[in-house]
């Protein structure tokens, strides 16, 4: 099977560009010839490993003359390939051109339908509460010029709207879709009314992207003095409610065990303020963007993990929390409810609620038993239910089934 995975990083690199490399290794590895088109930014150490493999092409961007240029090209390209599989994100423009061109079998793994156009559907949200975070990233794909003028007050939900008209029609031209978790599948039953063709195939992990280490001579996973938090911040990771559940703690407790978050984004000063302003900033250490091998270093040293997302369509740090056998604290709805099992591997909690997330901190905190075990089974239910390996598997027999 000859497969051309089609993807378009938003302005980061982070869980769905990092999913795209590994499918594309792992389908390699099972036989298959495989070549990627990507666009956006790419990590070098990711972007070296996955060239070892198999080949990246670009995927240009569509607003500049000499990307459209390449984009009237790209077509010829694919037609070679037995499917096209447009992996989480594929810019909407982009999508629209390829599927109205190409008489090819077209398949979306679907990481969630574009929050920047579907918030009010997916988090009951207004779209307006995106329009920063989808300033900031427009600006980085289209340019200053084409970005302001869209997003400024006077367009933004008409443009928005024609966006939105674009992606339901590309959408429902697709042969199949493929989603992340069951609450993926019901979101795009929602936003774009399908139900039929439609299956999910979780992500995977590997055991050995991380260098995992544990006390020595006591296979007890190491542990510090705090808690932590990875992502980028912007409205829908939910950092406002985290810190205030931070703050109901006692300042004993906060002191003995931090909050640590991890990421950048342009939210973060205003987060800062808001630890001041409920007199917790000494307690809540903002690091920045850490490397991989440092991200190693704090899963294993962290007690458990906090995934509070307004919504989440899977979630991979709660997997890779387990894999140093650290237990999750996350959402009751969503992807994470599919992958952490309540009171086992993890606790879930009402998001929205601050007094429930701290009660959920004070147990990990204080019942160091049930923490400890906890880890352990999260660890064990990883490794059988979520590897790279089932999961590249299973959409390679999806793919099969159209050809």
């Amino acid at each position: 099977m000859k497969v051309a995975i089609v993807h378009s990083a938003l302005g980061r690199f982070g869980g769905g560009e990092i999913m795209t490399c590994l499918h594309g290794i792992y389908l390699k590895r099972l036989g298959h010839e495989v070549e990627i088109f990507y666009g956006g930014p790419m990590m070098e150490r990711w972007r070296e490993r996955t060239n070892k493999h198999i080949q990246i092409r670009e995927l240009p961007f569509p607003f500049s003359i000499e990307s459209q240029k390449k984009l009237i090209k790209l077509p010829s390209k694919l037609k070679s390939f037995d499917v096209i599989l447009f992996h989480h994100h594929v810019d909407p423009f982009i999508k629209y051109f390829l599927t109205s061109v190409l008489d090819k079998k077209i398949v979306w793994y679907c990481g969630e339908p574009m929050e920047a156009l579907w918030n009010d559907e997916i988090s009951e949200r207004p779209i307006e509460k995106l329009k920063e975070t989808t300033r900031a990233t427009s600006k980085d794909l289209y340019g200053g010029f084409f970005s302001n003028l869209l997003s400024s007050d006077f367009l933004y939900k008409f443009a928005v709207g024609v966006l939105k008209k674009l992606d339901f029609y590309t959408t429902r031209s697709f042969d199949k879709i493929i989603t992340n978790s069951r609450y993926t599948k019901n979101l795009v039953r929602k936003v774009y009314g399908l139900a039929d063709n439609v299956t999910v195939v979780y992500p995977g992990i590997e055991k050995d992207r991380f260098k995992i280490e544990k006390c020595k001579n006591s296979g007890v996973p190491i542990e510090s003095d705090y808690m932590m938090a990875i992502g980028p911040f912007q409205p829908l990771k939910n950092y406002t409610k985290l810190i205030k559940a931070y703050s109901l703690l006692h300042s004993q407790i906060r002191k003995d065990n931090k909050l640590v978050i991890l990421g950048e984004g342009i939210l973060k000063k205003k987060i800062e303020k808001l630890a001041s302003d409920l007199g917790v900033r000494k307690d809540v250490k903002m690091p920045g963007f850490v490397s991989e091998d440092k991200i190693s270093k704090y899963y294993s040293n962290c007690k458990f993990l906090l995934h509070l997302a307004v919504y989440e369509t899977f979630g991979l740090t709660p997997l890779e929390a387990a894999l140093f056998e650290k237990p999750t604290i996350s959402s009751d709805r969503g992807g994470p409810s599919e992958t952490i099992e309540d009171g086992k591997t993890g606790i879930l909690v009402d998001i929205e609620n601050p007094q429930e997330i701290a009660k959920a901190m004070m147990k990990m905190i204080k019942d160091d038993n049930f923490r400890i075990n906890s880890g352990r089974l999260a660890r064990k239910r990883v490794l059988e239910k979520f590897s790279i390996e089932q999961s590249t598997q299973r959409l390679a027999s999806e793919l099969e089934l159209i050809i």
